[in-house]
């Protein structure tokens, strides 16, 4: 039988428009085999878990639309948003045990003039879940702000590395199924992660 969590809901979003995040109990991650796989691969396990609802990426589209409106109209918006965010009847409906996915990633950051200013190496252990909710909040976003937003899949970030020491627990942003196709990855069965060393 499937299991149903309700969640706390998320945090208000504001003009600022950062990331919006939903905090899963850590008590409802399996953590059976997870730290050795994560030891063996150089992986960090993640200090708390979350669904990334909006990312860092979508925030930035999503005030990039605001910013030609009035401020009223603006704070209208948010407010809109807001009051979505808290009708949606969030549920996180156990997880899809079979897919945990090992992913890397190489980000190079560049100055004003283009010019590389620096390289990392980014590598994350997530888990994919099946979060009720999620798709009805992108249809209703999408309406809102007239938007395109691809719904985001949803995953739990276990374990990250990176070759920047300060980063070594952020994680590997996702903002759509296509994204998550084009970044390199292998597919980790439920048994290795559960056989014991």
């Amino acid at each position: 039988r499937e299991l149903a969590f309700e969640l706390t809901k998320p945090g208000e979003i504001s003009s600022k428009l950062g990331s919006l995040l939903y905090h899963v109990d850590e008590h409802l991650i399996d953590h059976s085999g997870l730290e050795r796989y994560a030891e063996e691969h150089g992986l960090v396990m993640k200090p708390e878990f979350h669904i990334t609802i909006i990312g860092t990426g979508i925030g930035k589209r999503i005030k990039q639309l605001l910013k030609s409106l009035p401020k009223q109209e603006t704070d209208h918006r948010v407010a809109e948003i807001n009051q979505l965010i808290k009708e949606i009847p969030w549920k996180l409906r156990g997880v899809k045990g079979e897919q945990f996915f090992h992913i890397a990633q190489d980000k190079v950051t560049v100055n004003t003039r283009g010019a590389e200013q620096s390289r990392e190496h980014r590598q994350s252990l997530i888990q994919m879940v099946n979060l009720e909710g999620l798709q009805e909040f992108y249809s209703q976003l999408n309406q809102l702000l007239s938007s395109d937003f691809a719904v985001p899949p949803a995953h739990i970030t276990l374990a990250s590395t990176s070759s920047i020491p300060e980063n070594t627990t952020r994680g590997i942003g996702i903002s759509s199924q296509e994204e998550l196709e084009k970044i390199p990855h292998q597919v980790i069965p439920l048994s290795v992660l559960l056989k014991t060393a």
